[in-house]
């Protein structure tokens, strides 16, 4: 939080806080109806038809038809965020509905990171009481994130130092990639843990 301080975006903030709010809480009442491995797979396979939709726009683009930047929405900016929220709250993915909204507004990189910081730094702190309220939260979970925590800062620290430093057109294709990468793993484990 501390190294993008200078840096966010407060109208995707302010568009997509209370749907992620929203979300959480939607998780929080169903956590015990729906399977982790269900809401992995379908979001992976939303992350890789969105990633491949970007692909074949920038092909496009090559080609002479150049898309502008989204502008905001508050109905998708809503709906991606409760989609978002819910996701990270009964399987820790919340990333790709976020970057399925955020990610074509084409912010300048470090505006885009500490947006997402920001968000998911929220997100996170919300998460925190129906995690306790549910007995989710005990030893085992602080002792793997006391294992991590000198791990954190250099790589904290090394991915500010590296973004600060990006242009768009670095920036974008390595996030969309990312995005990718996050949603073949989604398919994976959901697909494992539905189909067995």
């Amino acid at each position: 939080m501390w190294a993008w301080r200078k840096y966010n975006d407060r109208t995707t903030l302010k568009v997509m806080l209370p749907g992620a709010i929203l979300g959480i809480g939607i998780g929080w009442i169903t956590a015990s109806l729906v399977t982790a491995g269900m809401i992995r797979l379908i979001v992976g396979i939303v992350a890789m038809v969105f990633v491949f939709r970007y692909f074949y726009d920038k092909y496009r683009s090559n080609r002479g038809h150049h898309l502008p930047p989204r502008q905001q929405n508050r109905v998708k900016g809503t709906f991606w965020a409760t989609i978002s929220g819910f996701t990270s709250f009964v399987t820790h993915a919340g990333g790709p509905p976020f970057q399925v909204y955020a990610l074509p507004l084409r912010l300048d990189p470090k505006v885009y990171t500490g947006t997402s910081t920001r968000y998911f730094a929220v997100v996170n702190a919300i998460k925190l009481i129906p995690y306790f309220a549910l007995g989710q939260i005990d030893a085992s979970n602080l002792k793997i994130s006391a294992v991590l925590l000198p791990l954190a800062p250099i790589a904290t620290f090394a991915g500010v130092w590296l973004v600060k430093r990006m242009n768009p057109e670095v920036f974008y294709p390595i996030m969309y990639t990312m995005v990718l990468l996050t949603a073949i793993k989604l398919v994976v484990d959901g697909s494992s843990a539905v189909f067995g």
